[in-house]
């Protein structure tokens, strides 16, 4: 599961990387290649599970026997903060930074960008950047029980039974959400998602 999560959302920081590229240097087409990120996407995984692999050596992920499954352990805050590091906040970081870097360039370039066609394609790509930031967003602020718990814990040093089940639903209802806003927020999942339908039903 958190490699999962990991990789889904480096994968929107590998999305910012690309328009970054498509905008800031149109022309240098080695860093907008499918098979780059093709590498780029195994790299994620790989990366994935060895920093998964070492938060469990370091004890930073363990068994919870009421739960009767691993995870960050909501009674351990640094840990928990060290999982919400590496899953969510670095790639969002790092995406929220593209995408404002990206906008001052815009910005500071417009009287250069000439054409018609140069002002639309990178207009498309800034909506899209947009809304990956939302997106990332969204996820990051539902994901807060997963540091907001373990600070009430360290505050008080009780843990409520509902605790974990709280955490993993609010996880649970911001990926469907997100996947289900996917779909209308991009027009090409949104293409996919209805020519899948018609195809069900011709069936």
């Amino acid at each position: 599961m958190y490699i999962n999560g990991h990789v889904y959302f480096y994968s929107f920081l590998l999305q910012a990387i690309y328009r970054f590229y498509r905008i800031l240097y149109p022309k240098q087409t080695k860093f907008q290649s499918f098979r780059l990120y093709a590498i780029a996407s195994g790299i994620l995984w790989i990366n994935g599970c060895w920093q998964m692999l070492t938060s469990l050596i370091m004890g930073h992920i363990d068994y919870i026997p009421e739960e009767f499954h691993c995870q960050f352990p909501l009674t351990y805050l640094s840990g928990s903060l060290i999982g919400l590091s590496i899953i969510y906040l670095i790639p969002y970081i790092l995406t929220v930074l593209c995408y404002i870097y990206t906008m001052y360039w815009v910005r500071k370039r417009s009287v250069q960008l000439r054409t018609i066609n140069q002002r639309i394609d990178i207009r498309r790509d800034l909506i899209i950047f947009q809304r990956i930031v939302i997106l990332l967003t969204f996820v990051t602020l539902v994901a807060m029980p997963h540091v907001i718990i373990p600070m009430v814990y360290a505050v008080f040093g009780h843990l409520l039974s509902w605790a974990y089940p709280f955490e993993w639903l609010t996880t649970m209802i911001a990926l469907v959400d997100v996947a289900i806003i996917q779909i209308f927020m991009f027009p090409f999942l949104k293409k996919l998602f209805f020519q899948f339908r018609i195809f069900s039903f011709n069936r």
